[in-house]
């Protein structure tokens, strides 16, 4: 959802927790993305970041923890980075 033409600018305010993140090798994908293409009143808490280059990881990371998300767990392969801030979830999956 980099090229964000393709959303409404209605649905933005679902994005919000995220949209700083995303970028060419960043890239929301999974349930979140449904609930914020679809016309729903429902609310995103969960966001999952895939990854075009695995060198974008550990530059998301800082970034996250500068802005005052949590982690709250990490695979011990280093797959999957869960970050929690409020009310929202933000996993990042790092298998491409």
């Amino acid at each position: 959802i980099y090229s964000t033409s393709n959303v409404a600018a209605y649905k933005f305010h679902k994005l919000r927790p995220v949209l700083k993140y995303l970028n060419e090798n960043i890239y929301l994908a999974g349930g979140s993305l449904r609930t914020i293409l679809k016309c729903s009143g429902e609310q995103v808490s969960d966001f999952d970041l895939f990854f075009k280059s695995i060198n974008a990881i550990g530059n998301l990371r800082d970034d996250l923890e500068s802005d005052g998300w949590e982690l709250i767990f990490e695979c011990p392969e280093g797959f999957l980075y869960t970050y929690k801030k409020g009310n929202h979830k933000l996993q990042l999956i790092c298998e491409t």
